[in-house]
């Protein structure tokens, strides 16, 4: 089957390839900095919805309204849609597993390495042969030889391609899933830090500790709030601003005599 006459060399698929790599490559950056704001299942629906919304579109652009590629639409919309989501779960799960190390990696993979290697802009045939298995096991090349194959060879080497760019999605999902709920339980079964003992404030009562007397032992009386001094061994209402200090045996002896 001759080439479209709007894509005379056949880059079509590599644009449109690039474009919907580039597109869940941002949405992944998206959500890796609202992970902390959405729970997973969010996460997981939020990157799948956009990328069945990319394959629709970019389908649609460069099938009927472009009329670059001559793929049947829906089959082109699917594989588009499969490579937006291997693009966004893939650079999500390393973002997760690596850290901040993951997003230049998967730029590295995914754009990099697999945007040169997908055999568009130079026929797969004409690469190295470590190229070429690479071109064979990435996503953009996975989507360019599907194109390909539904535009121009009546889809007889489909398989390969769409299984590729289904484990890409599939697997990097799956990863990320599982990272995320090993991840929760053990940040629940972290210990709690103890808090400080509450202070002692103002106003309340405290623990008095009790301090046994003798009847050798002198005791000190609290005058009353009228600042009259009370007898030695009643109990009046204590005031702590003035104490009256114990009197020795003999000044009391004395006191009662002059009184007599």
């Amino acid at each position: 089957m001759p080439l479209d006459r709007y894509d005379a060399r056949g880059l079509a698929g590599f644009y449109v390839s690039f474009g919907v790599t580039l597109s869940g490559f941002a949405l992944a950056q998206n959500v890796v900095g609202l992970s902390s704001l959405l729970h997973l299942r969010h996460r997981f629906t939020l990157m799948a919805v956009f990328a069945a919304a990319s394959g629709l579109v970019a389908a649609a652009i460069a099938g009927p309204v472009l009329g670059a590629i001559p793929a049947p639409y829906l089959p082109l919309a699917f594989v588009l849609a499969l490579l937006a989501a291997a693009a966004a779960f893939t650079t999500k799960m390393l973002a997760t597993y690596v850290g901040p190390l993951g997003i230049p990696l998967a730029t590295l993979l995914l754009l990099t390495v697999g945007n040169s290697t997908s055999g568009a802009t130079i026929g797969t045939d004409l690469m190295p042969s470590g190229a070429r298995t690479v071109s064979a096991l990435l996503p953009p090349g996975a989507a360019v030889r599907a194109i390909a194959d539904l535009s121009y060879f009546q889809s007889s080497h489909l398989l390969a391609p769409l299984a590729t760019l289904i484990l890409w999605a599939a697997g990097s999902a799956v990863l990320l899933a599982f990272r995320t709920t090993k991840q929760r339980p053990a940040a629940l079964a972290s210990p709690q830090p103890q808090t400080a003992p509450t202070p002692h404030r103002s106003g309340e009562d405290r623990p008095t500790p009790h301090r046994a007397t003798t009847d050798h032992t002198p005791t000190t009386h609290w005058a009353d709030t009228d600042e009259r001094h009370s007898a030695p061994g009643i109990s009046t209402t204590r005031h702590p601003a003035f104490t009256v200090p114990p009197k020795e045996p003999d000044t009391m002896l004395k006191a009662s005599s002059d009184c007599v």
